[in-house]
Parts: C-alpha cells; sequence; structure tokens
C-alpha cells in the first residue's frame, strides 16, 4: 500500500524549535511513563519511541513498532495527513487507534508540532488519557518541547551533579516532597533520604561510567509525617569530551504501594510456613510483630491474647519489658485502652493521641512513661464472632491511621487468626491423643489400626502398648516391619490370617478370628481379634480394631 505522505517544502512555515534528539535527552524521556513517539511524515513512519509506547502498540521492540507502524490502515494514514495540515495552527489533541491483541483502544493524544534536526515537521505524540474529552491547546508555541513535556510529567524528574547538587527539579517532584524542596535548587537532595541510605546512593552514582552509563536502583525516603516511602529511579548520566561525570538526569516514580504489598506477601508466606511446619503460637506471633514492624515502620506492634475476661501478653519484641508486664492481664472493657476497648466492641479502635483519649484515661500515664504516644488496635475475630486476640500498631508520636496503615492490619489481623486457630487445633489434637493413648493403655489387651492396600500390603498405622504383654513386642518394632508381629503365629495360621485379612477387605466386612500365638519369650497363647473395615480416598484400607487375649477362657473351655 503507497503511504500517504506530504513533502514538509508544501507546508508553510511553523513556530515549532528544532526537538532535543541527543542520546541523554531521549534516555530520560525514554524512562518516562507517558508513551511518547515522534512520526516521521516524509519516511511516514516512526522516527522514535520511548519504551512506554511499546506496550500501546502491542510491540517489544522499536523494530517491530515500525513494521507495525508501516501497516497502518487507510483510516489512519487519513488521519496522519490531517494532523499534517494541522500542525501548522500548533498543538492539538486528537485521537489514535490501537489494536493490541484485537482489543481496540481509543487513546486521546497531544499532537505537538517539531522540527528535526535537518529542519523538517514532524509531530511528538503524547498519550494523555484513554477515552477523555478533550480540546484545542493553544499558546504555547514559544514554549520548549522538550521542557514542557517533562514538566508536564507526573514522573519524579531531576537533574543533579555527582555530589548531589541539585540542578532542575520538575513540578511533579516538588510537588511530592513539597516544603522541603524550597530553597533546595542548588544544593544537595541527600538530606531527602534516611540518613541509612545516603552513601548507598553514592556510591551508586560512583558507578556510572560510559560503558554503563545508566543505574536502575530503588531506596527509601522519609515523608513529612516520618513514614518510609519507597522509590525507583532510572539515573541517566552525562560526560564531557574527557570522560568525567558531568551530570545525571534522573526519573523516579513511588513505588510504596507495590514495595509494600510485595514486602507484606512475602513476609505472609514466610508466617504460613511457619504455622503450616508447626512452629509454637508464640514464637510465630513474635515474627508476625517483627515482619509488620518493617512494613509499617516506626511503629511498634504488639498482640494480646484473650483469657477469659483478660488479655494476656502474647508477643510484642519492641515494647518496654516493663509496660508489657503492667499490661498482661488486664481485664476488657468499654475503656480500656485501645485493645481492651476494641476487644470489648468486636471493631477496631485507633487512639491518635493518647493523652488526650478518654479511653486511656486510665492508663495514659503508663504509656507516657514509655513514650507511647499513639495506639491503633485490630480485634482478632472467628467467623462465628469470637473474640481471640487483640493486634496492635503502637506510635511514639500522636498520629492518625492512614488507609493503607488498616490494610496492614488487616493483614496481620487474618494472620494472627490463622495462626491461633491452628494453635488451637493442634491442643485438640494433642489432648485427644493424650486421652487416646490413656485409653488404649487401660484397655485389656491390643488396640490397633492396620492398613491393606488393594495390592495386599499389609501394615500397622499404630498399635498400643498393650503388644508389649500379648507379644512381647514394642508398638514401634510393629509398625515399622508387620512380619515382626506375624512372626508370632504358627506358619500355617499365618498364612491363613494373610488370606482372610486380603478378603475381608476385598468385602469390607467385620474380621472376627481366634488364633494361637507364641510370644518372644516363648510363652504360648491364645487371642481373640476383631475390627472394623473403612476406605479411605486413596483407595486403601483401614481396619480399626482389639486383640484380647483369652487363653483363660480358653483353658477353662479344655
Amino acid at each position: 500500500m503507497e503511504r500517504a505522505t506530504e513533502s514538509t517544502s508544501t507546508i508553510p512555515p511553523v513556530a515549532a524549535s528544532v526537538f532535543d534528539l541527543t542520546p541523554p535527552s531521549l534516555a530520560l524521556l525514554d524512562n518516562l511513563s507517558t508513551p511518547l513517539w515522534i512520526w516521521d511524515f516524509d519516511i511516514g513512519n516512526v522516527h522514535w519511541a520511548n519504551r512506554a509506547a511499546l506496550p500501546l502498540w502491542a510491540e517489544a521492540d522499536s523494530a517491530a513498532l515500525r513494521r507495525r507502524a508501516a501497516e497502518l490502515s487507510p483510516n489512519m494514514l487519513s488521519r496522519l495527513s490531517s494532523w499534517h495540515r494541522r500542525l501548522c495552527r500548533g498543538a492539538f489533541f486528537d485521537r489514535w487507534e490501537f489494536l493490541p491483541d484485537d482489543n481496540p483502544r481509543s487513546v486521546a493524544c497531544r499532537v505537538n508540532p517539531i522540527a528535526l534536526s535537518d529542519g523538517r515537521l514532524a509531530a511528538l505524540v503524547e498519550c494523555k488519557a484513554i477515552d477523555p474529552g478533550f480540546g484545542e491547546i493553544v499558546g504555547e508555541k514559544s514554549v520548549s518541547q522538550y521542557k514542557r513535556i517533562v514538566d508536564d510529567q507526573t514522573d519524579l524528574v531531576c537533574r543533579f551533579r555527582p555530589d548531589g547538587t541539585l540542578t532542575y527539579m520538575n513540578p511533579a517532584f516538588q510537588h511530592y516532597y513539597g516544603r522541603r524542596t524550597m530553597g533546595l535548587l542548588g544544593k544537595s537532595f541527600l538530606p531527602l533520604m534516611p540518613e541509612a541510605d545516603r552513601q548507598m546512593t553514592l556510591t551508586r552514582i560512583a558507578a556510572l561510567s560510559r560503558e554503563h552509563p545508566i543505574n536502575t536502583t530503588k531506596h527509601r525516603i522519609v515523608d513529612t509525617d516520618g513514614r518510609p516511602r519507597w522509590q525507583s529511579w532510572t539515573d541517566q548520566a552525562t560526560f564531557d569530551e574527557q570522560g568525567a561525570l558531568v551530570e545525571i538526569q534522573a526519573v523516579g516514580r513511588d513505588i510504596t504501594t507495590s514495595e509494600r504489598g510485595q514486602r507484606l506477601l512475602e513476609g505472609q508466606n514466610r508466617i504460613l510456613e511457619l504455622i503450616a511446619n508447626g512452629a509454637d503460637l508464640r514464637s510465630t506471633l513474635n515474627e508476625l510483630c517483627l515482619l509488620i514492624e518493617t512494613i509499617a515502620e516506626p511503629a511498634i506492634c504488639s498482640v494480646l491474647l484473650r483469657d477469659g475476661k483478660r488479655l494476656c501478653h502474647g508477643a510484642a519484641p519492641h515494647l518496654p519489658a516493663e509496660y508489657v508486664r503492667a499490661i498482661d492481664g488486664v481485664e476488657y472493657g468499654p475503656a480500656v485502652g485501645s485493645c481492651g476497648t476494641a476487644v470489648y466492641r468486636k471493631r477496631p479502635v485507633a487512639v491518635s493521641d493518647i493523652a488526650n483519649d478518654p479511653l486511656w484515661a486510665d492508663y495514659k500515664a503508663l504509656a507516657e512513661a514509655h513514650g507511647l504516644r499513639a495506639c491503633w488496635s485490630y480485634p482478632i475475630l472467628t467467623e462465628s464472632g469470637e473474640v481471640l486476640a487483640a493486634f496492635a500498631l503502637y506510635h511514639l508520636e500522636p498520629r492518625k491511621p492512614r488507609q493503607s496503615d488498616w490494610e496492614v492490619l488487616e493483614v496481620a489481623a487474618r494472620l494472627v487468626l490463622v495462626a491461633i486457630e491452628r494453635d488451637r487445633k493442634d491442643r485438640a489434637l494433642q489432648e485427644a491423643t493424650e486421652r487416646l493413648q490413656i485409653l488404649a493403655a487401660n484397655i485389656p489387651g491390643v488396640v490397633y489400626q492396620r492398613l491393606v492396600t488393594p495390592q495386599g500390603e499389609i501394615r500397622y498405622t499404630y498399635i498400643s502398648d498393650g503388644s508389649r504383654e500379648i507379644f512381647g513386642l514394642a508398638p514401634e518394632e510393629i509398625t515399622s516391619d508387620v512380619n515382626a508381629l506375624l512372626a508370632c503365629f504358627d506358619e500355617h495360621d499365618r498364612a491363613t490370617l494373610t488370606r482372610q485379612m486380603v478378603q475381608a477387605t476385598k468385602t469390607m466386612s467385620l474380621w472376627e478370628t481366634e488364633v494361637p500365638v507364641r510370644a518372644r519369650d516363648g510363652s504360648r497363647k491364645w487371642t481373640h481379634s476383631v475390627a472394623r473395615p473403612r476406605r479411605i480416598p486413596n483407595g486403601d484400607v483401614l481396619w480399626e480394631g482389639v486383640i484380647l487375649d483369652v487363653s483363660r477362657i480358653k483353658a477353662a473351655e479344655i
């Protein structure tokens, strides 16, 4: 298909500045999150595109994008011809139809007139939004296209010298940091970062070279409320003719939400793994507190476990020990701090200023003595509404929770619930096992559980301590090797018993037999065995039964 183009010689002069296509400038634009591309009308194709434009075109690289652009529909080619004519009047908005994965997208684009290095007219296209309302843009012909694009970004864009001295901050950068950027131009940006991260940043800058001019990393900052935030930065170095590092252009994004989510997910998986592996409740809750403290820093975490009408210490790795002892065993109620009230109300309680909140009237002196100024508590409830515990976040200064804080508390509460319910089940199982062992030990004879596979394999999964008295064998000898038990029977009886077991397994019928045995000490005894079968999901059959010593009955019969 012949491409619709117009020679630039037929286009009247337009107020379009020569666009900066040098590698440092394009590298900066390449790292922006706004999709950008330049359409060259003379060649009828994309002259350049940044990385953010590739997903819109549904292509992996610039070469593939150009191949797609060479196959535009007649409708889009007609629109490009219209663009060519309209650019003579300045920038404007229009729509561009994308067809990635056969899923059409109508995207609002700002089309800017620019002049390439040889003076030819081209279009710099910025994707502004999907299907918005749009109107004519006027009055910007005198503004540098490059500077305006950077200034318009929601990404944080700055330039700085190798020592960290800022030479440029775009409006998004200034808005993000707020008043802390006042007077910062011409000064180092390092004070915006936690002191522990500053040397790492200088080391990263020093590692830039002509061979490796781009560096991508993430680091923390501390916002005006003292809360840590995470950023991702891409640095592009500029060097002079002698190869000395002159300046760094950087594009950054706030990734706090994704970073917190990733850390929370990884930590949650570690806690669930501890629970699955049978870690005790106290150590699990302690690890959970440490995890949440790294995500919700500078918070201090604690867990109080409900015991009747009282709340008892569960975990608090960084609360003062004296404070922990003082509140251990406190009776919860309608005005008992944050945790006691949350348990009483069965809903979260956030006290942002302990010193002036009536819920802490009886405990504020204790809290203030240990520097605790705010406390948010989340009750842990079962599906039936039973309160099991309370998870709390303390702060050393008055503070109100944000939505992100509640999200972290909800995750922590769910993990506490899982840990406590697992602990309850483990305790119940342990108690049931102990009762069974006591019962089995006091029942005359042997209680056992025998497994028979469809292939006729026989093994004992459980046998009580009565095996010592009847057979002279320890339970573990029999569970580890069924032949130890079978050896106590005469050869004929052994074959008969094995055949009967397999047959009864096939018919799933009650199995009952009397047979003599010879114990390990050589004594001969008569046994009476009875068992019932049940089939388990994998097709095996479990037999639960008893073996009784009936030697006296047999002797009486004789």
